[in-house]
């Protein structure tokens, strides 16, 4: 190869980097500007840890979500106050997601979210199990997620299932 051509595809490599390095911090600038509104939102109110398991359970990344969010959650549908405070975040976090605003407004957070909320139902407590059943109209997929629209199919199904008591 000419000299002139290998220098031109390294300067096309430097400047495909920097974008790259600029999405790179526009992306973290969003994910940090989400945290802080977070916590500006929910500091120092009683379900502050329940809001913070299910923003990290449902984060916008193709990491599955860390078991102790999770169980924080499981644990806190046992008990009968805090089931029906879990699934109005759990739709309302459905809701965030297919928002553009909101930088976690992605394919991954809206299937994130649904499994969040199908893994509490796995969880096997009746009394949160029976509580979906009867607010299953609310699971709608964020617009424009095919998958998440499946997913929420096959949920919808399950509870329906679950409601008419065949399980």
């Amino acid at each position: 190869l000419h000299p002139n051509t290998q220098g031109c595809d390294q300067n096309h490599g430097a400047a495909t980097m920097a974008e790259s390095m600029t999405d790179h911090f526009k992306r973290r600038a969003a994910v940090i500007a989400e945290r802080v509104e977070l916590e500006l939102t929910v500091a120092g109110t009683e379900y502050a840890p329940l809001e913070r398991a299910i923003f990290k359970s449902t984060k916008n990344n193709t990491k599955s979500p860390k078991e102790k969010h999770i169980i924080m959650l499981q644990r806190s549908i046992s008990d009968e106050g805090y089931s029906k405070t879990v699934l109005k975040m759990l739709v309302r976090r459905l809701k965030e997601v297919g928002q553009e605003r909101i930088s976690s407004g992605s394919l991954a957070a809206g299937i994130k979210t649904i499994s969040v909320w199908h893994r509490c139902l796995n969880s096997g407590h009746k009394g949160f199990i029976t509580l979906s059943a009867q607010y299953a109209h609310l699971l709608e997929a964020p617009p424009g997620n095919a998958l998440a629209a499946m997913y929420c199919t096959y949920v919808r199904e399950l509870l329906k299932v679950f409601g008419a008591g065949k399980c």
